[in-house]
């Protein structure tokens, strides 16, 4: 691509005291075997050295964009970006992950073969050295109309947190143009969710590929630190209670339940995470955000929606979790816990 060339894909990277991680980010962009992509770098008023890494590899591909600004959070730094990127389509990347060096190529070339206004691909999580796919159960490479968005991706939407990063999707610029679609400034959680709410309940046209282009790292501890910084059990509540920004072709109990599955396996997670013996959090703090949790009375109304059928095709072990919440049994969850926590270690001396 020479420098008066459009490009094809603009990719908006918020950056913000990301020096460990980001020239391996840089690096997977541009290697990427579609040339013609812009690179905009929004440094969100970084105290360490992303700015000077960053200006270093402007100075050898032209690609590369910098905007500088205050720290605002990501959300104002990704629609800053937005606002002067000139592809046809814009994709998101953070700056602590990677993609594989096909990634904007073949994503592209699928928005174009199948004039489709987004392309969604699969999320490789790493966590800790463990990889895992994140995949959707939607059809795949063929075009979905209005109709199948609603039939397929609108109701996992609502029942899993698993499709709310927009990294692992590709948008037409001009689609975001015309919706005038923002990320919310105020909004501390769920900012990628939001987004996505209100692009697909106006899309028209989606593919979804089984690609894996996108490598999303989580530091060791970072969910520890990030419980304690911000409160995903509100948000959990927020977004449960929150209307559908939209019409859907469901009904009102159909949603109901989709969203009580959802917040119910985010609890799960939650526990998990806040009974850790390793958490920083004290003992006492670790109980009572438990607590609070399962005696929540959202938390009891979602599981008397939860359906019958649906909890018996739970595995044995979270079958017991929720019987434990539904008796606000504090006690059971801490043994079950602590059961399934000795038991992995057992298997991974016996792998080892």
């Amino acid at each position: 691509m020479g420098p008066l060339e459009q490009p094809k894909v603009s990719v908006v990277i918020p950056v913000y005291n990301a020096a460990d991680y980001l020239e391996e980010c840089i690096q997977s962009l541009l290697t990427q075997s579609l040339q013609q992509c812009e690179f905009i770098f929004v440094n969100d008023g970084s105290s360490d050295h992303s700015q000077q890494l960053i200006e270093a590899y402007q100075e050898k591909d032209y690609r590369i964009k910098l905007l500088n600004q205050e720290n605002h959070g990501v959300s104002y730094a990704r629609n800053k970006g937005v606002e002067i990127a000139k592809g046809e389509y814009i994709g998101f990347i953070d700056a602590d992950d990677t993609i594989t060096e096909n990634t904007y190529q073949h994503v592209y070339q699928l928005a174009n073969q199948f004039d489709s206004e987004v392309v969604i691909f699969h999320l490789v999580e790493e966590v800790n050295g463990i990889q895992r796919v994140i995949s959707y159960p939607f059809p795949r490479r063929v075009k979905l109309h209005k109709k199948d968005i609603h039939e397929f991706i609108i109701p996992h939407m609502l029942q899993k947190e698993d499709f709310n990063s927009v990294c692992n999707k590709l948008y037409r610029r001009e689609t975001l143009n015309k919706l005038r679609l923002q990320f919310p400034i105020n909004e501390v959680l769920g900012e990628d969710g939001q987004f996505n709410w209100s692009f697909f309940l106006c899309a028209n046209s989606a593919i979804y590929s089984d690609f894996p282009g996108y490598y999303y790292r989580e530091v060791a501890g970072s969910a520890t630190r990030n419980l304690q910084e911000k409160d995903y059990f509100s948000h959990a509540l927020r977004s449960y209670q929150r209307s559908i920004p939209g019409r859907i072709e469901m009904s009102s109990p159909q949603i109901k339940t989709l969203k009580a599955m959802k917040l119910l396996h985010q609890v799960l997670a939650y526990i998990h995470i806040y009974i850790l013996p390793t958490n920083e959090l004290s003992k006492k703090e670790r109980r009572q955000y438990v607590q609070t949790m399962i005696h929540h009375p959202v938390v009891q109304e979602a599981l008397r929606l939860y359906p019958v059928e649906k909890v018996r095709m739970l595995g044995r072990y979270d079958r017991f979790l929720m019987k434990c919440i539904k008796h606000q049994s504090l006690l059971g969850l801490y043994s079950a816990t602590a059961y399934s926590r000795w038991r992995n270690r057992k298997k991974g001396e016996v792998h080892s």
